[in-house]
């Protein structure tokens, strides 16, 4: 995971498990419909964050799992957006100047938001025609919850002995479906996507075999 020719012997054909540590930048592209439901409080943007992903691998092939936690913005108050999930994982056994590719597609279950906001700042209407019930003078914890699609391709290349070294570059498509506010969760209807792009870098460990 993680930024994320001649034939060559396919990639660690042993079965293996392997960690994967990433960092990077990344952003983000609202949906029309969430956009407007933070137009009070802000646009948003994008920032840093990390991943952490395990897993195992056969062949060509790997399975496993992540979480990651990224630091956007939205009208310049500090967001988190986390993300839980599993992957897949394609390992096509070929290299270029001993850089070998990787491709991966898996579900992640993401909150976004974290943001201290007053009802006042947000569309309430959009969760609830009768209001939230918050203090209209209280900024509370908001926070989305959605499912995702992330998609991702990268390089790697062996630094020692069962490390590498690897670039990605991915991409969430989040549809947001729920909102907590005070305490309280709000049913969301939003059937647009909400894009986050990321380039990272990072290391892999395996724990056998030459990956």
């Amino acid at each position: 995971m993680g930024l994320v020719a001649a034939a060559a012997p396919v990639l660690a054909q042993s079965r293996q498990g392997f960690l994967e540590i990433s960092g990077g930048a990344h952003s983000v592209y609202p949906s029309e419909r969430t956009s407007e439901f933070w137009k009070d409080v802000g646009d948003f943007s994008g920032g840093l964050g990390f991943d952490i992903g395990a897993g195992f691998q056969g062949g060509v092939y790997a399975f496993g799992a992540h979480w990651s936690s990224d630091f956007p913005s939205i009208g310049g108050r500090s967001a988190r957006s986390r993300s839980l999930g599993v992957f897949v994982q394609w390992l096509p056994g070929m290299s270029m100047r001993r850089w070998q590719p990787e491709a991966s597609i898996g579900y992640d279950r993401v909150s976004f938001g974290n943001v201290e906001a007053r009802e006042s700042e947000l569309q309430a209407a959009m969760l609830d025609p009768a209001g939230l019930g918050g203090n209209p003078g209280q900024a509370y914890e908001t926070t989305m919850f959605g499912h995702a699609v992330r998609i991702q391709g990268g390089f790697s290349r062996r630094l020692m002995q069962r490390v590498r070294i690897h670039g990605s570059a991915s991409v969430q498509a989040i549809r947001f479906g729920s909102v907590t506010f005070a305490g309280t969760e709000f049913d969301f209807d939003n059937a647009a996507v909400t894009w986050i792009p990321k380039l990272q870098v990072g290391l892999q460990l395996g724990t056998g075999g030459d990956r």
